[in-house]
């Protein structure tokens, strides 16, 4: 009965009778008047009846019996009238508030699943989120790890230097065969004068450079040959493609949980609207039916 009245639009209450069967006076009656629909009604709207007649066996019934129901019989029917006068009293009520009343819970009803359907990718996606920050950490773990991917080398070089005096020198082997050479400077490369050199004691070939090369690899010129260290950076590949692996997977995970909160926030927008459209039909139904219970039905 509470959740019959609760469910009426307040429009319906100025018509509204309720009869009490098997209780013949207001006092009898155990029914709480409170949890009548559209509670308190007045006594004009409330009739009482009793037909103990309905609920015996009609072989039982005494004559001192057949009078008492006779006298309940003749006490209901009189109540029936006043019952008829009170209706024919009334006015009339549209029933298009049942109507709107009804498309405004099946609305409610709607944007309810929407919700919950709505809210499971708003889970998902914070769990993917949360799963590509992760993915994001690791890679920002490995690309710390694997940033020093450079070492360094100490490498000899022999590079030529000026000196004041001229020597014999092979090109081949790049190789001072005769410091302060004795002969007169040579200015072409190859001259056989340089068999006259002492690195070559007349013969065809050098005497000192390391390949024995021929008089046609050595020429004169105002430079010695000599060695220097020199350090070198060096780049450890195997190193540096995990370091550029982390990093391509660092922007990876930027850039995928941007396009993840892009997604998020739309979902959450769709849930405000979605909200939005259930306070309005919460506030319609409300407008109609004051006592509706909107608890039980957005469960």
């Amino acid at each position: 009965m509470v959740r019959l009245s609760n469910a009426l639009p307040d429009l319906f209450a100025k018509n509204t009778v309720v009869v009490f069967t098997h209780c013949r006076f207001r006092s009898r009656c155990l029914y709480p008047a409170d949890k009548l629909p559209f509670a308190p009604l007045p006594e004009a709207s409330m009739f009482y009846m009793e037909n103990t007649i309905f609920a015996v066996n009609p072989k039982a019934i005494t004559s001192k019996d057949r009078d008492t129901y006779r006298a309940e019989w003749d006490e209901s029917m009189r109540e029936i009238m006043r019952l008829s006068e009170r209706v024919a009293k009334l006015g009339d009520a549209s029933t298009l508030i049942l109507g709107e009343v009804r498309q405004n819970r099946e609305k409610l009803k709607a944007a309810l699943c929407d919700m919950r359907l709505r809210m499971g990718q708003l889970q998902q996606a914070h769990e993917q989120i949360d799963e590509v920050e992760e993915a994001m950490k690791a890679a920002s773990a490995e690309e710390s790890q694997f940033a020093d991917f450079t070492t360094t080398r100490t490498v000899k070089e022999t590079k030529m230097v000026e000196v004041d005096h001229h020597n014999t020198i092979c090109g081949t082997c790049r190789h001072v065969c005769h410091d302060r050479c004795g002969l007169d400077e040579i200015k072409e490369r190859g001259n056989p004068l340089f068999k006259h050199c002492v690195a070559f004691k007349r013969n065809e070939n050098c005497t000192r450079c390391p390949g024995k090369c021929s008089f046609t690899d050595h020429f004169h010129d105002n430079k010695v040959f000599v060695e220097e260290e020199r350090t070198l950076d060096v780049v450890l590949e195997d190193i540096k493609f995990r370091y550029d692996a982390a990093v391509q997977q660092r922007d990876e995970a930027q850039a995928k949980i941007v396009d993840l909160a892009s997604a998020r926030q739309a979902v959450e927008d769709s849930i405000a609207a979605l909200v939005a459209r259930l306070e309005d039909n919460c506030r319609t139904i409300r407008t109609h039916c004051p006592r509706f219970n909107l608890a039980a039905e957005l469960r």
